[in-house]
């Protein structure tokens, strides 16, 4: 009996010894991770590099900046000032928002009247090519913009006033295709705020930076990202990838596999979050999950061991039966550990924040952070169970090359096929201001494509 039921008990020992040391492995490997990011994130951060200002036209050619807009975002005037003041010699501004009606648009009218001299415009009524909002409002600026390099910064997001010289600068190395920046949340005051501020200032920095250090493959998030239509236009422009969700990975993947390389510039991406709840949260979460499931699915599978306490269970375990350390003693250990990078890489990305200095460990949101740890695993195996996410108040199916289609016993909201049906009647025609309108005539102009004024610099 015992001669029979050794092959079996042989290969569950194997099988055991291989899980310890696989786990032991992992956990060297997050610790590679926290120290190398940390590194990179105070390397690059921490203080303010030099600008180096040229008049050298070849090194600061013209780029036109698309700025989509919907509703009034946290901060959105600071966020929009911040690109009316950047210290670039030769730049045009594109506001693109889908409805004429849109809140956002009282902000706009402000700052060109504050900023006379920026060559800005606005382009009312977006265009239909995909399921995906951001492209469809993106879609008229994109192909009416002046110049060959392009950069895209979501409304939500304000930027280092030479963030684009800097960016520019990188962008004109010999194989760069893309230039983005890394997200940084900052200003939270909800509890939903915090736990975004939790994962993307954590976790997700530390990652994200160092995948783009490795630069093994594409590793971008849209929110502030620099290229050029031309390279672009090796892919087929901006319209075919309105069918995808993700459609900053699909671009970045897309002039990664033209043989460009991306790369993470030494300026943040500031993003005033304004999720207001843990459900908000959790939703958001979601979406991204199931969304990353089908554009990176190797790096979504293993995302669960790479969290906290999952990482910390398994080490615990393994550490145990190596070398018979108690398994609360280090799991303890391995949590303090890594609070304790996350406080440190928090003071890198946002050395400015007041809750920093000696209070800095009294101030740092703890059960934000523990709860965004706890909840990671329930979430992702949520997410990983659907394929339906619901986005601007409509539900979609994802496909598995990443693209969307749409529910078919849902229904769009009538405010967007509303806002999309006024502005394919009102004709494409764009209407321009000269910067005469500051002094008496109406900024919003009448017609099918409101504009401002081309205000062209002195």
């Amino acid at each position: 009996m015992d001669e029979q039921s050794s092959p079996s008990h042989s290969w569950l020992d194997l099988l055991r010894l291989t899980g310890v040391y696989l786990s032991v492995c992992l956990w060297f490997v997050m610790l590679a991770f926290h120290v190398f990011g940390y590194y990179l994130c105070r390397t690059m951060y921490y203080e303010k590099k030099p600008t180096k200002k040229t008049t050298n036209p070849a090194m600061t050619p013209p780029v036109t900046i698309l700025r989509p807009l919907k509703g009034v975002d946290r901060n959105l005037y600071e966020n929009l000032d911040s690109t009316f003041r950047q210290s670039y010699p030769s730049f045009e501004l594109i506001l693109s928002v889908a409805s004429p009606n849109d809140p956002s648009l009282e902000v706009v009218e402000r700052l060109m009247k504050e900023y006379p001299n920026v060559d800005a415009r606005v382009i009312t009524g977006d265009r239909e090519v995909g399921f995906n909002p951001k492209v469809n409002n993106l879609i008229r600026g994109y192909e009416t913009a002046k110049n060959d390099i392009v950069w895209i910064l979501d409304s939500g997001i304000w930027v280092d006033e030479n963030c684009l010289r800097r960016s520019v600068e990188l962008l004109l190395l010999p194989k760069v295709g893309l230039v983005h920046q890394l997200p940084c949340v900052v200003k939270p005051t909800t509890i939903g705020a915090k736990l975004e501020w939790s994962f993307m200032n954590g976790v997700h920095a530390r990652m994200y930076t160092t995948l783009n250090w490795l630069s093994i493959s594409s590793c971008i998030i849209g929110k502030s990202m620099l290229f050029r239509k031309s390279v672009l236009g090796l892919c087929g422009g901006l319209e075919p990838f309105g069918k995808y969700m993700s459609e900053d990975n699909a671009i970045g993947t897309a002039i990664w596999n033209q043989g460009f390389k991306h790369r993470q510039s030494l300026d943040l991406a500031y993003h005033p979050t304004k999720t207001p709840t843990i459900e908000d949260f959790c939703m958001r979460m979601s979406r991204w999950i199931r969304t990353r499931k089908y554009a990176v699915p190797g790096a979504t599978a293993i995302e669960p061991v790479t969290e906290s306490i999952l990482c910390g269970i398994l080490a615990s375990w393994a550490f145990n039966v190596l070398f018979g350390i108690n398994r609360t003693v280090f799991f303890t250990l391995h949590m303090t550990l890594w609070l304790l990078s996350d406080i440190a890489l928090w003071s890198v990305l946002d050395p400015n924040d007041p809750a920093h200095g000696l209070g800095g460990f009294l101030n740092f949101p703890y059960d934000a952070w523990l709860l965004r740890e706890a909840i990671a695993l329930p979430m992702y195996l949520y997410s990983m169970a659907g394929q339906t996410v619901d986005w601007r108040g409509t539900t979609y199916r994802l496909r598995a090359n990443g693209s969307l289609e749409e529910c078919p016993d849902k229904k769009r909201s009538s405010q967007k096929s509303q806002n999309v049906d006024d502005s394919r009647r009102s004709g494409t025609v764009p209407v321009e201001l000269s910067s005469a309108g500051a002094e008496g005539r109406p900024l919003i102009a009448e017609g099918g494509e409101r504009g401002y004024g081309s205000r062209q610099s002195n």
